[in-house]
């Protein structure tokens, strides 16, 4: 039996998650067969929920090409992943792509000038107002 743990009321079969990945496998914003392995091979196995990353709501979310796009047009798309997810023993879950950034995403682990883009992007951040922020939801 696998133990199960609450919170609010949604029980996970692990209190372990995938955190969520870009991981750049859904050319024109369609997941493409890579996607759908990457996801399969990491769900189940004591993960809770197994989250998708930087999943973009609209082309203005994205972030370039690769980024995966939620749309009615590709709701079977994801309803095959969540199955996929689930039956292998997860809880789906989804990051979504919530604002565009003045900095142009990263493509690399190591950056030249790290303090920099710490220093601009905490500048950014602490400049949007709050009416902004409550936009967003």
């Amino acid at each position: 039996m696998i133990n199960k743990y609450m919170s609010d009321k949604i029980a996970t079969p692990s209190k372990f998650f995938l955190a969520p990945i870009n991981t750049g496998l859904a050319p024109n914003g369609k997941p493409n067969k890579k996607f759908f392995e990457f996801y399969r091979k990491r769900s189940g196995n004591d993960i809770g929920i197994t989250y998708i990353g930087n999943v973009a709501v609209g082309e203005e979310w994205r972030t370039n090409l690769n980024t995966p796009l939620l749309s009615n047009e590709s709701k079977k798309i994801w309803e095959d992943l969540a199955t996929i997810i689930e039956k292998n023993g997860s809880l789906p879950g989804i990051q979504i792509a919530c604002r565009k950034s003045i900095q142009a995403p990263s493509k690399l682990w190591n950056r030249v000038d790290a303090k920099g883009f710490i220093d601009d992007a905490k500048e950014y951040f602490s400049n949007i107002s709050s009416d902004v922020i409550h936009q967003q939801f």
